[in-house]
């Protein structure tokens, strides 16, 4: 199953059922309640004001979690699907694969300096560069310096499924963030 979106404002209404959850206000808060067997937790509680609350169940798997609005008015308009609270000034090894089976592609883009370690091979790259789009296999360590942001974008495509992904890496406060 793919993460269900909902928006929650004043006017949504209590209680209500969504695939294996049942959602609840119980005064201030939004109570999460799972009836799947999948791991994690089966109650999770939110505070309640506008935003979105995202529920997912698999097999295997589930969680819930919310985001205020201009967190997720963020996300969207960068097209990011997550933030690591992490330092952009690290290497990121990334994957490439293109062959009968389908592709895998990745892109970075950051304020700072790259560096792109391939193979043994060795180029530097200005402080945006795609690294996708390649007719080959091919391992890469990108080095990432002097950047307050950096995005990691990977796209897949095989029989059957495509997925996208767009994690920023930063230690800065978002209010403050201008990303390309």
């Amino acid at each position: 199953m793919a993460t269900i979106k909902l928006e929650i404002d004043k006017n949504t209404k209590f209680p209500q059922v969504v695939h294996t959850w049942e959602l609840r206000k119980e005064g201030k808060k939004i109570v999460a309640l799972s009836s799947s067997r999948a791991e994690g937790a089966d109650r999770t509680v939110f505070p309640y004001r506008e935003g979105f609350l995202f529920l997912y169940n698999s097999a295997h798997k589930k969680y819930a979690y919310f985001r205020d609005r201009v967190f997720q008015d963020f996300l969207d308009r960068n097209l990011l699907t997550t933030v690591k609270k992490q330092n952009p000034n690290q290497s990121y090894e990334v994957r490439e694969h293109n062959s009968g089976d389908g592709h895998r592609s990745y892109k970075i883009e950051t304020d700072g300096r790259v560096e792109t370690v391939r193979d043994g091979g060795f180029f530097d790259g200005p402080p945006s560069r795609e690294i996708g789009n390649a007719c080959y296999s091919g391992d890469y360590t990108v080095t990432v310096s002097s950047a307050s942001w950096v995005t990691l974008e990977e796209f897949s495509a095989m029989p059957g499924s495509h997925n996208f992904s767009k994690v920023l890496y930063t230690l800065e406060k978002i209010k403050n963030l201008k990303i390309a």
